[in-house]
């Protein structure tokens, strides 16, 4: 798609906006606003003058937001945590908010989120921990915003996530938002509009929604989830939603050895219900359960005799 073409796709997005809010005030419908519309390289278009900017790459916004060293922008499974959704669409991806399919799809991710959500603060409670999302663009549409990358963003590593890292700099003022909203945690939630069901690749009909935490390894302190609407040819489900955040808090997966999870623990769960290690296709409730493990990997419960049973790492936050 060339620069011209592009501007005129943004230029469409935001006159929706009256439109879609209208639509979400007479039916009250999750209709995404389309709050921001950015595209990495092609310049910004300003929704007043309906005029692209620059060409020229814009500058990071200058953030205040204190982003923790040791644990990214997603601290712990405590306090406020910002959601922050990016509808994207990329070279193979594209989301078409005059649809009324996509506006239902939408509206899947926003049930999504608030199942998820709920679910989670109701697992923090049980170990004394207060927790709460904001995340509900329909109150607070400044929560929501759309994207579109010239690359392939739908993949099954983490190759081109700087180009996220990039955008986020670039067209989300987080600390403001952070401040606003008095947080302590912000995730950024990116929304791919997958349909696995056509693909017949090897390499991608086992696609699966990821989430990059904060790793010392990758020196990067914003923490992102890239989730596609269809993943692992399946629709994504409340649970696999918590599930990906859950690691940007420090959770682990348990379905597999890596770094930390032996296999003779992952072998040990065969038939476990345990939300990092198998997940329910609900859509309205999440039957999985939260361990002490997890709330241990979380920072938020003391390392469970499971962990030493089995040699397992250290959380992060064994050192705080």
């Amino acid at each position: 798609m060339n620069r011209k073409n592009k501007a005129k796709r943004g230029k469409r997005a935001h006159a929706l906006l009256a439109v879609t809010l209208l639509l979400w005030t007479l039916t009250g419908c999750a209709v995404v606003s389309t709050a921001s519309v950015s595209t990495v390289g092609a310049g910004e278009t300003d929704p007043q003058a309906g005029q692209t900017q620059s060409d020229a790459e814009p500058k990071a916004l200058r953030q205040t937001f204190q982003l923790d060293p040791d644990h990214g922008s997603a601290v712990r499974l405590e306090g406020t945590t910002l959601l922050l959704s990016i509808f994207a669409s990329d070279r193979d991806t594209a989301w078409d908010f005059e649809s009324e399919q996509d506006q239902k799809v939408i509206q899947t991710t926003l049930n999504n989120l608030e199942v998820a959500s709920a679910y989670l603060s109701e697992q923090a409670q049980q170990y004394g921990k207060e927790l709460t999302f904001l995340y509900d663009w329909r109150e607070a549409e400044d929560l929501v915003f759309t994207a579109e990358f010239d690359e392939s963003m739908v993949r099954s590593d983490t190759g081109k996530a700087n180009l996220q890292i990039e955008w986020l700099c670039n067209y989300i003022n987080f600390s403001a938002l952070a401040e606003k909203y008095q947080a302590d945690s912000v995730l950024f939630l990116f929304f791919f509009n997958t349909d696995t069901s056509s693909i017949t690749d090897g390499a991608n009909s086992e696609l699966r929604s990821w989430c990059m935490p904060h790793r010392h390894e990758n020196e990067c302190l914003l923490e992102l989830c890239n989730i596609y609407v269809n993943s692992y040819l399946r629709a994504m489900s409340p649970a696999d939603y918590a599930h990906e955040i859950l690691h940007a808090f420090g959770a682990k997966d348990l379905y597999f050895a890596d770094e930390g999870i032996t296999q003779e623990y992952v072998n040990s769960l065969h038939f476990s219900k345990d939300i990092m290690y198998s997940t329910n296709r609900n859509s309205d409730r999440i039957t999985s359960e939260f361990s002490d493990l997890d709330a241990y990997y979380v920072g938020i419960a003391p390392r469970p005799a499971v962990a030493d049973k089995w040699g397992l790492g250290p959380s992060e936050f064994d050192a705080d």
